[in-house]
């Protein structure tokens, strides 16, 4: 019976001073868990309206205060969702109709500020789940009920939200796509193309948009902590590329065109082979992600320097790093896309 009370002890041990998964095997507070899935379509999806309505019609002016991916120095980073700008106690709204209440849960069920309703959407015969957090869930839902356009998701909390460090912000709604487990945050770009006050999707993620035209490529990036009255131009934006057998990572500086538009030529490429410079040729694969910085290196808030600066394109992981030498020093597996020259 001792012996059984010390293994007990032993296990029980080992289950309660196991680090928080996400930082464990990690320095620098980088982390592998995925908590993103990234949307490589450009097409739209649906056009969706805003959650808040004025008169019945859609709000426009409502403003994205913290976009989705986007680095911050507070709560997540980057953001696991878009934040909007609204009151306590106004209602929200489904922003699509076809759907179906997936999961709910009031905050007596979770965190004051984690009430929530995720809503299943059967658009065109295409399954996606939107969440909408944050707020107070309509009484009158429950699993499996019917959900259109007009009908009201809950409200933001009426109760006093805290102000401590950690959750310093005010009330707002926070609105993401998910994937079917509500584990991974997916853009909400797709359903707002059709929208110009939204700046056409590109309002909702920190980065959009991305086409290759040739061999360049071409992505929308930038920062806003109310969009509809500012949008802010990154600090700078990374591409890392390899090409496989011919060149190891090395970094570009994309180039800052119009309306928050970077871009950047494979077709420009050189690597050197038998000690002379080799132009890239047609055929050859070139792997390839980008790094936003939002911040200038050294930038501090609250006489704390702000050391996670940067989100990725594609997105994967909660707190990727920055460059190769990081991502193999931390031993987490570089997410990318690849390019062919033509």
């Amino acid at each position: 019976m001792k012996r059984l009370r010390t293994i007990l002890l032993l296990l029980s041990l080992a289950i309660f001073c196991v680090p928080y998964p996400a930082y464990a095997n990690h320095s620098g507070g980088y982390s592998d868990t995925v908590k993103f899935e990234e949307e490589y379509s450009t097409e739209e999806f649906a056009k969706a309206e805003s959650p808040r309505r004025v008169n019945g019609a859609s709000d426009w002016t409502l403003g994205v205060t913290s976009k989705g991916q986007q680095v911050r120095t507070t709560g997540t980073r980057p953001h696991w969702g878009t934040d909007f700008g609204m009151s306590l106690g106004q209602t929200v709204y489904s922003i699509m109709g076809g759907g179906t209440v997936y999961d709910i849960a009031s905050k007596s069920q979770v965190d004051i500020q984690l009430g929530y309703v995720t809503v299943k959407y059967n658009v065109k015969g295409k399954i996606y789940y939107i969440s909408y957090l944050h707020i107070t869930p309509d009484s009158s839902l429950k699993k499996g009920d019917s959900i259109t356009v007009s009908d009201p998701i809950g409200t933001i909390h009426k109760d006093p939200w805290p102000t401590d460090d950690k959750k310093g912000y005010p009330p707002h709604l926070h609105m993401h796509r998910v994937d079917e487990k509500r584990v991974k945050s997916i853009k909400l770009y797709n359903f707002y193309i059709w929208q110009a006050k939204w700046n056409y999707g590109n309002d909702l993620d920190y980065f959009t948009n991305p086409s290759t035209t040739g061999n360049t490529f071409s992505i929308t990036g930038y920062s806003c902590n109310n969009c509809v009255s500012s949008r802010d131009k990154l600090n700078n934006v990374d591409i890392w590329y390899q090409v496989p057998g011919k060149l190891g990572w090395t970094k570009g500086a994309m180039t800052f065109t119009s309306n928050n538009r970077y871009t950047f030529d494979f077709g420009s490429i050189k690597y050197k082979e038998n000690g002379v410079n080799v132009s890239i040729a047609k055929g050859m694969n070139v792997q390839f992600y980008v790094v936003g910085y939002r911040y200038k290196p050294g930038y501090k808030e609250k006489n704390k320097v702000i050391v996670y600066r940067h989100s990725l394109w594609p997105q994967k992981y909660e707190h990727a790093p920055d460059t190769p030498a990081i991502f193999q020093k931390e031993k987490i597996t570089i997410e990318y896309r690849t390019h062919t020259i033509k």
